[in-house]
């Protein structure tokens, strides 16, 4: 376990600068002092012969203390008090693998959980809010009115294989995302328009692997 404190100042960071000509556009811009206070604990648990539990969880408190600057609209203003852009306050992950003798060699099998409290992409995303009178009227149906704010989400993955004895060789199926939970990782704002990107869907997957 650890906790940690980082105090920065001109903390480079993405955000805009108004162009006259091309209205808002990305720049790496200089937050005057800014800081992330946190924990973290990684735990290894042998829960019976053959089943290991492992997990980890980071909490973490962003602050921008000092910045004025402009907004994913355009607009110059004080900045302060709201966090990094970027910082979920939870992030954890939790794995359960169990493995066991079977014939000449291992089976082995496994899940895990991966997720992250909400983020905002963007400077005071919280406080920043679409038109929601142009979402109404189905001008941006893809528009929502937090469009910023990058929602928590959680993903779950498995695996079963097998291993020789003598670990030269191994084979695994595996999932990830198998539950083909809907998310996005990130928020694009340009001068005229947007982006959310995607995670990635349900995906299934052979690998086999051999040590010479």
């Amino acid at each position: 376990a650890a906790v940690f404190m980082y105090d920065y100042e001109d903390k480079q960071v993405r955000g805009k600068v108004n162009d006259p000509t091309f209205g808002p556009l990305d720049a790496l811009v200089n937050v005057p002092e800014s800081t992330i206070k946190g924990a973290e604990i990684d735990v290894t648990a042998q829960l019976s012969e053959g089943l290991t539990l492992t997990a980890a969880v980071t909490y973490i408190d962003s602050k921008v203390d000092t910045y004025t600057g402009f907004d994913v609209f355009g607009a110059n203003r004080d900045l302060s008090g709201g966090g990094l852009p970027f910082t979920p306050e939870l992030t954890y992950n939790v794995d359960l693998d169990y493995r066991m003798g079977m014939g000449d060699g291992t089976l082995f099998m496994g899940a895990n959980i991966i997720g992250q409290s909400d983020s905002f992409a963007v400077f005071d995303g919280d406080n920043l809010a679409i038109d929601p009178a142009k979402i109404l009227a189905g001008e941006a149906k893809s528009i929502t009115e937090n469009y910023f704010e990058i929602d928590s989400y959680m993903t779950v993955g498995a695996r079963i294989g097998f291993e020789s004895a003598d670990e030269a060789w191994r084979v695994m199926l595996w999932g990830k995302n198998v539950t083909d939970e809907y998310y996005y990782n990130s928020v694009i704002a340009s001068s005229e328009g947007g982006a959310r990107y995607a995670g990635r869907p349900a995906t299934f997957g052979v690998t086999g692997g051999f040590k010479f």
